[in-house]
């Protein structure tokens, strides 16, 4: 995905996160996005746990060359966006 947060590619982001020693960090598709917004945060059963704010997050799904999907926690909505658009990032790991 060649979004872009903060001057590098919201992948780039993801894949070199580092913290408490893991470093097996990725960027979320969509459907993960909205998992995590219909359980830990604004549309969880307890409540915004995960500390999201009302903003666009980047997913890995793309749309096109140009375009890749986000989703709006908050509303919990998906929308595609101009991958050079800059907006958060909330990167996962596998367990």
């Amino acid at each position: 995905c060649q979004t872009q947060q903060g001057g590098i590619t919201a992948s780039q982001a993801a894949l070199s996160y580092e913290t408490e020693g893991y470093t097996d960090w990725y960027l979320p598709s969509k459907d993960e996005l909205h998992e995590m917004n219909n359980t830990i945060g604004q549309g969880g059963p307890e409540g915004n746990i995960g500390g999201f704010i009302n903003n666009y997050y980047w997913s890995s799904s793309e749309v096109s060359g140009n375009y890749a999907w986000s989703v709006y926690f908050g509303y919990g909505y998906a929308f595609n966006l101009f991958k050079y658009d800059t907006i958060r990032v909330r990167v996962i790991r596998a367990f």
